[in-house]
């Protein structure tokens, strides 16, 4: 509650009033709407999404055509169609812009009800708006076109089903290891649909890449929790496996299509997100600061630093480490992406996303949880010719786009002071936990640490350790670039013990809750007896 309060979140329950403004279910599909649009409901399309997911906003297919190319789609809910613009409702759900996700409950942009509406459950007659590619089997995009349409999703499959299929294309699966599957098909026509996917997305990734894209990953941690209680059992870090960087692709790949198509239809109103590249003083003061320490980054371009950051990449645990530090700087070092309003933005300077490395973008996928997604699909469903262009001022939408920024933000942040939380409730439970950590800045009285099974930075104070102790510091041009810590021998530990703390450095460090706050302490602990030195 407080973690809401801090940031102006409103978790407050929707009016019962503002239910008169959408249809309630059982909702049938009126038969003009159904023609109106292109009936998708007999292909082989589903959903993959976390095994938890409720608002299932995206489903994909595959099918291949005759000259061996394939029909790619993916089908996002038709969310507009339901909320009607201008209405309370709307104006209600435009000012929360933003579902939040904390780690026991989720706070939903829309009604609880017209979520479940608008998700695609399997097995029922869903409205869509579908983006179709021709793409070759070297993944070359020929053409796409964008349609209205009705489907009816034959499954809702995990990440990890998906990720099976994977590893397993051949896979014979038992009744009860995939969950129902509706229509003609069956777990060899998925299967078969997952790997084609997966096939093209890899080669398009590369090319992505390839062209100058950048990704810096960030460790996200994850809780099981207690059945009744809800208190944290577990904590692990969120393995992002190559059934997410499937759906990734073309997830991102509707958006950009869908970003043209309105930057050319729509100058003025056009609601685009754009990616600021980093300040050229910071990124040259962390480029400075890295080569001082035997790290060379190319800060010329997204694709430079990715390339260069990735040659430090490995499997052994101190390029992991290495890896943990840099991703963590690097992303540091960024501004945060934003929507934003066609006409008040240079297109030349504004539009780019830096990230991804294209001139246009925007946010189409989720239109269950974003307000922006929203906004889009009404422009879109004008540009397809199925209603007039929306009457907007471009004030009002860049106002818009300003409250969904900001929204996004605060809803972020709770999303990390949860997971601070959580973590601290189940060290607290749990602990005192022994973990290794990596240093990743080094000042005079204390350094920085990324604890690496959590993910967690914190910092600790050198110049009150609560073990007697020598801090030295070493500096180069004025700039600390290590601390020696020189553990003096106790009577119950007979041995001197010397640490070198700097950029990289490995530590381990015991996490414990405090006694007094819901905060984690951390204490460094001395090195094991092997680096011991005699006094």
């Amino acid at each position: 509650m407080a973690i809401l309060l801090e940031n102006d979140i409103d978790f407050s329950p929707y009016d019962v009033r503002l239910y008169q403004y959408f249809r309630h279910s059982p909702f049938q599909i009126p038969v003009e709407e159904i023609k109106s649009r292109s009936d998708l409901r007999n292909e082989c399309i589903f959903t993959i999404d976390p095994q938890t997911a409720r608002d299932l906003d995206d489903a994909v297919s595959c099918k291949e055509l005759g000259n061996g190319n394939f029909l790619v789609g993916v089908h996002i809910s038709d969310v507009s169609y339901f909320l009607k613009e201008g209405t309370p409702l709307d104006q209600a759900v435009a000012k929360k812009a933003t579902s939040t996700y904390l780690v026991q409950s989720v706070f939903h942009m829309l009604p609880t009800e017209l979520c479940s509406i608008c998700s695609l459950l399997p097995g029922d007659d869903k409205l869509a708006f579908s983006v179709f590619w021709e793409i070759t089997p070297q993944a070359e995009i020929l053409k796409h076109y964008i349609t209205r349409s009705v489907i009816r999703s034959c499954a809702q499959l995990s990440y990890q089903h998906a990720q099976v299929m994977l590893e397993n294309p051949d896979k014979q699966w038992n009744k009860d290891e995939l969950p129902q599957i509706y229509g003609k098909y069956a777990p060899k026509d998925l299967s078969c649909v997952v790997n084609t996917l997966n096939r093209l997305a890899v080669i398009m990734r590369a090319k992505r890449f390839g062209d100058g894209a950048l990704k810096i990953d960030q460790p996200k941690l994850c809780f099981s929790l207690v059945n009744g209680s809800g208190l944290p059992l577990e904590c692990s870090l969120y393995v992002n496996t190559e059934s997410h960087r499937l759906i990734e692709e073309f997830m991102l790949l509707a958006n950009m299509t869908v970003a043209k198509q309105l930057s050319a239809d729509f100058p003025d109103l056009a609601f685009l997100r754009s990616h600021p590249a980093p300040s050229p003083y910071i990124m040259k003061e962390l480029k400075k600061s890295l080569e001082e320490r035997g790290i060379f980054i190319d800060i010329s371009s997204a694709g430079g630093l990715q390339a260069s950051i990735h040659q430090y990449d490995g499997d052994d645990p101190i390029s992991q480490a290495r890896m943990l530090v840099l991703n963590n700087l690097c992303a540091r070092s960024m501004i945060r992406a934003k929507y934003f309003c066609a006409n008040f933005i240079n297109a030349e300077e504004g539009f780019w996303h830096y990230a991804l490395n294209v001139p246009l973008y925007t946010h189409f996928t989720s239109p269950i949880r974003r307000y922006a997604d929203v906004m889009v699909h009404r422009l879109l469903c004008a540009s397809l010719g199925y209603s007039p262009k929306p009457n907007w001022k471009p004030d009002s939408v860049q106002a818009t786009a300003t409250n969904c920024n900001r929204q996004k933000y605060q809803a972020k942040r709770a999303g990390e002071q949860s997971t601070e939380l959580y973590l601290t409730v189940y060290i607290g439970l749990h602990g005192p936990m022994i973990e290794e950590a990596v240093v990743m800045d080094v000042k005079d009285l204390s350094f920085d640490i990324i604890i690496r099974r959590t993910g967690l930075v914190q910092r600790i104070y050198t110049n009150n350790l609560p073990f007697p102790a020598k801090v030295t510091c070493r500096a180069e041009n004025k700039k600390i670039m290590a601390q020696e810590i020189e553990w003096l021998p106790t009577d119950t530990v007979p041995f001197g013990t010397r640490l070198v703390v700097e950029i990289f450095s490995i530590v381990t460090v015991e996490l414990s809750r405090s006694p007094t706050s819901l905060k984690v302490e951390t204490r460094l602990l001395r090195p094991p007896t092997s680096v011991a030195f005699s006094t």
